[in-house]
């Protein structure tokens, strides 16, 4: 993942990128995100001051889907809770287009146009939606927390099963 320099982290605005709550004042941009308190504690979590600083084994131990992509869509990192939902192996995923190949029912206005919007006007606030997923025999309503770094160029997407 990226590195943030320590003295460039304090000039970030740090919003929740679950709830969208401001963690960290600073300017407009750059932002970037993580879980605040009250999310993480409404999950049973310990705070997370950014996402994109958790390793592999920190983003499997969230309890819900976590996709991290890059500017382009490309999936970077996909956690062991999107395996059980997607019923889709990381080994599969990474490296390929989310919206194209991973899960292209999301190739659509209210999924990926979002994400597509948010990557060209730099859009850092998260937004929140539900979506419905389109599985072989079956469809499943998910909650998505989508948010995007710009100065990272990696977006984030936190996916809870509504079942």
């Amino acid at each position: 993942m990226i590195a943030i320099q320590e003295n460039d982290a304090a000039e970030l605005r740090r919003l929740c990128g679950w709830c969208g709550k401001v963690m960290q004042e600073g300017p407009p941009a750059p932002v970037s995100h993580g879980i605040c308190a009250t999310c993480a504690a409404a999950t049973g979590l310990f705070p997370v001051e950014s996402l994109h600083d958790l390793d592999a084994e920190a983003l499997d131990a969230l309890p819900w889907g976590t996709v991290v992509l890059d500017a382009d869509g490309v999936v970077l990192e996909y956690n062991a809770a999107e395996e059980a939902i997607a019923g889709r192996s990381r080994g599969s995923a990474i490296g390929r287009s989310f919206f194209r190949e991973v899960a292209p029912c999301t190739r659509v206005a209210e999924f990926g146009g979002r994400f597509a919007e948010m990557v060209a006007t730099g859009n850092a606030e998260p937004q929140h939606f539900e979506f419905v997923f389109r599985f072989p025999g079956e469809d499943l309503l998910v909650e998505i927390a989508m948010s995007f770094a710009p100065a990272e160029r990696r977006g984030t997407l936190l996916i809870r099963a509504l079942r």
